[in-house]
């Protein structure tokens, strides 16, 4: 089975519904509908496959419905999942779709159909939140009552709440000043959240959104990929050059010598993680750590290398401050071999999580030395790659800690990491990478007025 032409078949027929209930098909429908359909509309009203096929010469009359697939999903051979956004007079409503067939030779039938309104203020393609989760509120009414008698402890399930804020700005935070309070933290999140494993992220700034590079407004000024004009303007650019890239990642990897090779040569998350790492090029993939020291020494910005062989705390006449993010994923990937024929984990969350150290050659230092990981939405399109709202990880969001140093964040039982630990200065791999990637003369989007 050629499952990308099987994705292209679907998304077409989907767009296909929404312009044949618009011309009131009855003729098509019946031969689209499975016998044992079903639909539950946004009213909530129920319908089967009667009552729809009599309504559809209604369903269309004076409206015209856009239809953008949002994602598609084959599940073996013989079952699909499509999601998508319809808009029909100034509304807009989430569709999901269920396709059988009995065999690859025959047509998709529509079993199933889901619809839901999507309020004004809520974008229809955000990443889904965690549910059920203790954050920061949890933690603070942990201290409140932990010092009671366990009969008097107060029930903390009250505490739940869902990940994420609309702007990550707007999500409440709680200042630390040593390293130690943010362990302290940290522990309780990590015995609270127990079906999780947590993920942390350290930012000097604390921007709106959490996105990935080839989502984010502004290129960076140093990146070496910069070029004239902001990413929102060459954002598709950078998209379509980003499978050569990958070529060229390949061919490095595959010269230096790279144990269990296939997921580098099957798996775009695989090519993109060590892209992501080595920045390299824009991806759709965001930096996490599972290691909350290196996260925090990052929140400060790029660590230094300390002169003397002797622990140097902080230079206490400048504070510094950063940002740590907290989230929680089901499971980290390690074998991308095992997609998409085990993906249910994935699909239902909506994102794929990739252990950088699986993917990355034993030459590659870095990951090794980070404990990095890569989180990326799954399973992708081009249609949603262009878009920053369907990328954004701040749903995903558990808690905001602002790390201050005002001299004693850090101490000689957990000192901060240095540059050499993190980003040796020999690495190989990585100007072996760069070398290829960045040859002379690379060319640039129309209009651009600086060299790669």
């Amino acid at each position: 089975m050629d499952r990308e032409a099987e994705i292209r078949k679907l998304g077409d027929l989907n767009r296909l519904i929404g312009i044949k209930e618009d011309a009131r098909d009855r003729r098509f429908f019946e031969a689209l509908l499975a016998p044992a359909f079903a639909i539950s509309r946004a009213s909530g009203a129920n319908e089967t496959r009667e009552t729809f096929l009599d309504n559809v010469t209604l369903a269309g009359t004076g409206s015209h419905r856009s239809t953008k697939v949002t994602s598609v999903n084959v599940l073996g051979h013989h079952r699909a999942a499509v999601d998508c956004l319809v808009e029909l007079d100034g509304k807009k409503y989430e569709n999901h779709r269920i396709f059988v067939r009995s065999s690859v030779d025959s047509s998709w039938k529509l079993l199933a159909w889901a619809n839901e309104m999507v309020a004004a203020d809520v974008s229809p393609t955000r990443l889904k939140e965690i549910h059920g989760v203790y954050g920061l509120g949890a933690w603070r009414k942990w201290k409140e009552v932990e010092g009671l008698r366990p009969e008097d402890w107060d029930n903390l399930s009250a505490t739940k709440c869902d990940s994420g804020r609309t702007s990550l700005q707007e999500a409440p935070s709680q200042a630390v000043e040593r390293y130690e309070d943010l362990a302290d933290i940290v522990s309780f999140l990590a015995v609270m959240n127990k079906n999780l494993t947590l993920l942390f992220r350290g930012q000097r700034e604390d921007y709106p959104q959490l996105l990935p590079t080839l989502q984010r407004p502004t290129c960076p000024p140093d990146a070496r990929w910069a070029v004239a004009g902001t990413m929102d303007a060459n954002r598709a650019w950078y998209w379509n050059k980003l499978e050569g890239i990958e070529e060229k990642v390949r061919e490095v990897l595959f010269e230096k010598g790279l144990p269990r090779w296939r997921h580098i040569r099957d798996s775009r998350f695989a090519r993109w993680a060590v892209i992501q790492h080595y920045e390299l090029w824009p991806t759709p993939m965001l930096d996490f750590s599972t290691s909350l020291r290196v996260a925090a020494t990052f929140a400060f910005g790029e660590p230094e290398d300390f002169n003397s062989g002797e622990h140097k705390i902080s230079n206490p006449s400048a504070e510094k401050s950063g940002f740590l993010y907290i989230t929680g994923v089901d499971r980290l990937q390690s074998d991308l071999m095992a997609l998409p024929d085990n993906d249910a984990v994935e699909r239902s969350n909506g994102l794929v999580t990739v252990r950088l150290n699986a993917v990355c050659p034993p030459r590659a230092v870095r990951p090794h030395l980070q404990e990095g990981v890569l989180v990326c939405r799954y399973p992708f399109d081009g249609d949603w790659m262009l878009d920053p709202g369907r990328n954004d990880f701040s749903s995903r969001l558990i808690a905001k800690i602002k790390l201050i140093d005002r001299g004693s964040f850090w101490s000689p039982d957990f000192p901060r990491l240095t540059k050499r630990a993190l980003l040796p200065t020999v690495d190989q791999l990585g100007d072996d990478l760069c070398s290829r990637v960045f040859p002379p003369n690379n060319d640039q989007p129309v209009g651009s007025k600086s060299a790669l």
